[in-house]
């Protein structure tokens, strides 16, 4: 029997208890867990806040996942060549993943290829977004 390969994509920048849900919730997906970390350079031409990680660093610290089987640096919004790359059978995102053009791409490749798409919800109270905001601004 061959093992079922899922890929999960993300920045995964100050990493934080959401994050690693979300890489656990994927792993009992199937077999083989493989992880996604956005480039630096893909996350300057698409995020309005800036990395406080970079990528190489960001891909280390998830690599020492125990759930974790692989880890690769992505260039592209559109995921659609990794998943193919990959040879995956289970597309793990979050559950904002789909607004802009590049993840409708990628979503209707997996319904055309028979890849099961899961959606994973956020861990409510936590981002690195707020994260950040918190530290700006002093907050506690």
């Amino acid at each position: 029997m061959s093992k079922v390969i899922v890929y999960t994509p993300g920045v995964f920048d100050l990493f934080h208890i959401g994050h690693l849900n979300v890489i656990r919730r994927a792993k009992l997906c199937g077999d083989h867990l493989i992880v996604g970390v956005c480039s630096d350079t893909l996350v300057k031409e698409t995020k309005e806040s800036l990395l406080v990680t970079r990528d190489y660093d960001r891909a280390e610290i998830v690599r020492e996942l125990k759930c974790v089987d692989e880890v690769i640096i992505y260039e592209k919004v559109d995921q659609t060549v990794m998943i193919k790359k990959l040879n995956i059978d289970v597309f793990v995102v979050g559950e904002e993943f789909g607004f802009c053009k590049e993840h409708q791409d990628s979503l209707i490749y997996c319904q055309n290829n028979n890849i099961r798409v899961v959606r994973i919800k956020r861990t409510p109270e936590i981002s690195s977004s707020g994260i950040k905001n918190k530290l700006k601004n002093g907050d506690k």
